[in-house]
């Protein structure tokens, strides 16, 4: 929901790194940064997981992580 090299981030892209799949464990990490533009109401991310097998069954889940807004009184 912000440009990816917009105000707040330090202006550098990208925002996130690829993605790192443990085939064994099924578990997907990535690094997402945590900055936002101090004029919005905070960054969200959208991660979207597609899963197959050799079968050609499919399954699809959305994951959205929220940066909100300096909380801190002024």
């Amino acid at each position: 929901n912000e440009p990816q090299d917009g105000l707040g981030d330090g202006d550098t892209s990208p925002d996130w790194t690829e993605p790192v799949i443990d085939q064994i464990n099924g578990i997907i990490t990535l690094k997402l940064r945590s900055e936002r533009s101090g004029r919005g109401n905070g960054r969200i991310y959208t991660i979207t997981i597609t899963a197959g097998d050799a079968s050609g069954n499919r399954s699809q889940a959305n994951v959205e992580i929220k940066v909100p807004h300096d909380q801190r009184k002024k």
